[in-house]
């Protein structure tokens, strides 16, 4: 004969309390008993997570348990896409590569993408089908983007405010 399993978020009732307890002990110092040993285990648990004494101790251990044995949340919705801004820093820091360093922006485009935000945004499926090197699509997004007028502004405003664009230390 199976026993029915106990849910441990519950006070044991008199039915559940072990036939071996002698007679003296009531319902009552059973269940103070148990709650004095599940209270022990809780701060044991706060040691081993090194989690301070203190008035939110236990709300804190909570969370680390749920941070240690439950996944994050899976992103919603579709992976990041490119923005203006994206397109405005690669323009910036195309030119910034050939003009700051000497060098060609083909050298450029290789240079970028080994580097974030970059690295990530070409991931993504690209719009241009052409392409055939992660080099050839940020080639394609700066011939397309570099005449545009968000992008015009935004280094009009750099050059205005004398702002150095810092260059990724790529050799």
């Amino acid at each position: 004969m199976s026993k029915k399993a106990i849910d441990a978020t519950e006070f044991p009732t008199f039915s559940e309390m072990p036939s071996s307890l002698p007679y003296e002990i009531s319902l009552l110092d059973y269940v103070w008993n148990s709650v004095q040993e599940d209270h022990q285990k809780l701060l044991a648990l706060c040691e081993i997570f090194e989690i301070p004494n203190g008035e939110s101790q236990f709300y804190q251990l909570s969370l680390a348990l749920a941070r240690k044995f439950l996944s994050p949340p899976k992103p919603r919705g579709s992976k990041k896409k490119w923005t203006k801004g994206d397109f405005a820093r690669l323009v910036i820091e195309v030119e910034a590569l050939e003009t700051g360093r000497g060098h060609s922006k083909s050298w450029a485009y290789e240079q970028l993408t080994k580097k974030e935000p970059y690295k990530t945004l070409l991931k993504l499926k690209s719009p241009n089908k052409k392409s055939k090197t992660p080099a050839d699509t940020l080639k394609t997004h700066y011939n397309k983007h570099k005449d545009d007028p968000f992008v015009t502004q935004v280094k009009r405003i750099i050059q205005e405010q004398s702002l150095d664009v810092p260059v990724n230390k790529s050799s």
